[in-house]
């Protein structure tokens, strides 16, 4: 099914630098999940995660990941966590990640009428370009286990749906829009669509120019340290040389 939409580069950084600290070294076990399929790095995360919010309880970021680790862990609390991040004071550029995570949580636990709906507000509503595509193709495998869910409705309407998304995902990476999507990204959405299609599926073209990044907030943060260290060293070096050639 399709994974949550892991969200770093969130604004409000905590002030607390405890719960800064814990929640980094959170992430860092997230990504060695990622990498390695470990459960015990997800275990290490949540309670890092738990550390952090003991530290600042309204650690917006914390409490997101939180959501976000509960869900790959499996546990029934992730739909209540970001419902709750839905209704409290999000940030408004997050919104529509925590959105088509709630249609996420709801695919996953066989709830594909909320997450088709889930999925559809997201591709209607102003999301960034890679939460829209990520939504067309959560919204076409979900309309392909409702298909094959024998405990719901059967709607004729999900054939048409599945190859509308298909066709629109294709239509967004041709446009000029592909150029704010990661590969991390592409390679998610053709995983999904795959499935929904029963097919292999390669939607990049080859050879196209890729588009990179910008750096997180917290690379950002990391570099501007270091060249003020550095400016500091050489501002004390150059003073400390001067007032020695002065004494001479």
């Amino acid at each position: 099914m399709s994974n949550p939409y892991l969200q770093t580069d969130l604004e409000n950084e905590t002030k607390n630098f405890k719960a800064f600290d814990h929640l980094t070294t959170a992430l860092t076990r997230i990504d060695d999940y990622q990498l390695s399929k470990k459960e015990e790095q997800l275990k290490q995360a949540a309670d890092f995660i738990s550390k952090a919010l003991d530290a600042d309880k309204n650690y917006f970021k914390a409490r997101y990941f939180e959501a976000v680790v509960n869900y790959l862990q499996d546990n029934d609390r992730a739909l209540q966590n970001f419902t709750d991040l839905l209704n409290s004071d999000s940030p408004p550029e997050v919104r529509n990640e925590i959105k088509y995570n709630i249609a996420v949580v709801n695919a996953g636990n066989g709830n594909f009428g909320s997450a088709i709906t889930g999925f559809d507000e997201v591709i209607t509503d102003e999301a960034d370009p890679e939460i829209k595509l990520l939504a067309r193709a959560g919204l076409a495998l979900s309309c392909k286990r409702r298909l094959e869910s024998q405990w719901s409705e059967t709607y004729d309407s999900d054939p048409k749906i599945i190859k509308e998304q298909y066709h629109e995902i294709q239509k967004t990476l041709g446009s000029e829009e592909e150029r704010l999507i990661t590969d991390q990204v592409v390679t998610e959405v053709e995983r999904i669509i795959s499935e929904a299609l029963e097919e292999d599926v390669k939607l990049r073209r080859p050879g196209k120019r890729k588009f990179v990044p910008a750096l997180s907030r917290r690379s950002r943060l990391l570099i501007f340290l270091l060249f003020l260290v550095l400016f500091i060293l050489w501002l004390y070096l150059y003073v400390g040389l001067n007032n020695f050639v002065g004494y001479r």
